[in-house]
Formats: C-alpha cells, structure tokens, sequence
C-alpha cells in the first residue's frame, strides 16, 4: 500500500491524523477478540469483569496490516513534517509513532517520538498518557538511569489529575513490578503484582454511558507474569 504525496492545506491536519491513527492502531487493537469484548460490553451483552484473557488479541500483524502500518506512519510523518505549527496534532502524530514502534520492540524509535510528544504537551492542553508509555519502553533497558527515569515518569502518570481509569492503573502496577523485579527487590515486585491482580476484582464500568472506558482487558502473559510475581 502507498500514499500518494499531496500538499495539505493546514485545516486538514486534524482530518490526516485521524486517518492515521486509525491506520497504525491496526498493530495493537486489531483483533476481533478485542472487537468484541469492546462492542459486547458497550451493549452490556458482557460485564466487564467477565472478560476472558484468551480474547486479548497478540497475533503477530499480517503483511495487509504491516502495510497499513507503515501507511499510517507515513501519513503521521507528514503530520510532523508539514505542520509543525500545530502542536496539538503533532504531539499526537509523536505519540501514535512512538507507541507503534513500541509494539515492534524498536525502542530507540519509540523513546525518540514519546519524548517528542511530551514535549509538546507542556504546551498544549493535550493528554496521551505519554509518560506510562515511556516508562513501559524504559523498562526494557536494565539500565539503573533508565529504571529511574521509568519510576519517576510512574510517579507523574499515576497522580494525574481527574480520574485515573483502572486500565492505566492496571498497567502502571504492571510496570511497576517488573520494575522492581529487574531491581531485585522480589518482595515489593510481588506488593505491585497483587495490586494489579486486586484491580481486576473491581473490574467495573467506571462511566455508565461508556462501559468500555477505562475497562481492563488482561492478556494470558501478563496474568501468568503477575501470579508468578505475586508469589514471590
């Protein structure tokens, strides 16, 4: 698949964004599983809590969806590129590109466009949970400084103001203990682990209009990561 280049004019950006988006997020929530857990519990065919993890889609993108990604990448290059005055878009044209290359493992890439994007938000009225998705990437390097970077950006993402979705909560305990399992400190790995395990006992819709916002939709890795860490 290619994009044939064209000029934009600047009100177009938000629409070429979109667009985008859409494309790139084929590499995560892409599945059907996830399709429908999301579309039943809108509909309130299912109960949140009555997810079941094998529906939490991680096969590996198709040559149509790689093509669609790299599509996608290309049209938020442009963003970036042919309208840097607008922050708001360009900050989430970063952000999109960071979190798929995250996806892939392609660190360097993903911390370049993440850090990008927090950048621009001081300035913008404009929120990614950026600092949670860099902190996932950090972890990655066993570095001490990276680890240190991680939990203090776990810090930021956890006393957000508003309200702070069990999903987000779920995924900062999450990187929480893995943080503390790379530290070797076993016993506050497991206290993180327990947390996330306890999150999902209150697995509720957290707006009644939205059921879907906020839900926790947990993965067989992780469940199996986190009761082996809770053991400890």
């Amino acid at each position: 698949m290619t994009t044939a280049h064209i000029s934009l004019p600047s009100q177009h950006a938000r629409t070429l964004s979109r667009i985008s988006r859409r494309l790139v997020s084929l590499s995560g929530l892409g599945s059907a599983g996830e399709r429908a857990v999301r579309i039943k519990a809108r509909t309130g065919a299912l109960r949140p809590r009555s997810v079941p993890a094998h529906q939490r889609g991680s096969c590996s993108p198709t040559t149509s969806d790689r093509e669609r990604i790299q599509a996608g990448r290309q049209l938020l290059q442009r963003v970036i590129d042919e309208h840097p005055d607008d922050a708001q878009q360009v900050s989430s044209a970063h952000y999109s590109l960071g979190d798929t290359f995250a996806r892939e493992r392609r660190d360097t890439e993903a911390q370049e466009h993440l850090r990008a994007c927090l950048a621009l938000e001081a300035t913008v009225s404009v929120f990614h949970n950026t600092e949670l998705r860099l902190a996932e990437v950090l972890i990655h390097d066993n570095g001490a400084s990276s680890l240190d970077e991680a939990w203090e950006l776990l810090d930021v993402a956890a006393d957000q103001k508003g309200v702070l979705f069990h999903n987000i909560a779920w995924r900062i305990e999450i990187v929480r203990a893995r943080l503390r399992a790379h530290q070797g400190d076993q016993a506050a790995a497991a206290a993180h682990a327990r947390n996330a395990l306890q999150l999902l006992d209150h697995n509720e819709p957290q707006f009644n209009r939205h059921p879907d916002v906020g839900l926790i939709i947990p993965d067989r890795a992780n469940l199996r990561e986190l009761k082996r860490l809770a053991r400890r």
